[in-house]
């Protein structure tokens, strides 16, 4: 049975391995040196790996999170991937797959209040609407915007004044490209 110790203590290797907990959980190593916690599974014939989360050490100095609070594929302490374990666990026993539920929530896109989102962002989001394909969402244009501001600031000048023999030069070759 793995502890916070034991963690910290695996090296990295040319190829990735695992090192196992309990009830099925393990830590898989990279080369460079990532632990990531996983577990292995069978649902309806198929065989299936669930990565839990990444092990962060300064996790396991701070107070648990609640199970309600805790994610897939966040950085957990050997605590919290334990608990998750028994979230895994249950969901297999209904039958259903953690590893697909964790990527349809990845590609799940939600819309929150835009009444609480910064000044700055607030000025790209042009708004939001109901299509037949989904939420189509709007953005003002971003250069738009950079172009004002660079004007405002005098960076941007739409005359471009030469003086002296660079200008007289400048003219000179602009005539002959004109053809005059």
């Amino acid at each position: 049975m793995l502890t916070d110790m034991k963690i910290k203590n695996l090296k990295p290797r040319a190829r990735p391995y695992k090192v196992a907990d309990r009830d099925g959980l393990y830590v898989a190593i990279t080369p460079g040196g990532v632990a990531s916690f996983r577990y292995d599974y069978r649902v309806h014939d198929r065989r299936e790996t669930l990565t839990i989360g990444r092990y962060d050490a300064s996790r396991a100095r701070e107070l648990s999170r609640t199970l309600d609070d805790l994610e897939y594929g966040r950085d957990l302490s050997l605590a919290e991937a334990r608990l998750l374990l028994t979230r895994a666990r249950r969901s297999i026993e209904m039958g259903e797959s953690p590893a697909k539920a964790k990527a349809e929530k990845k590609s799940r896109t939600t819309a929150e209040d835009t009444r609480y989102l910064s000044p700055a962002a607030r000025s790209l989001y042009a708004g939001a609407k109901q299509t037949k394909d989904g939420i189509d969402v709007k953005l003002h244009d971003k250069s738009k915007h950079l172009e004002l501001l660079m004007r405002h600031l005098g960076l941007l000048n739409d005359k471009l004044e030469v003086s002296g023999d660079l200008g007289d030069r400048i003219l000179a070759a602009r005539k002959r490209v004109r053809g005059h």
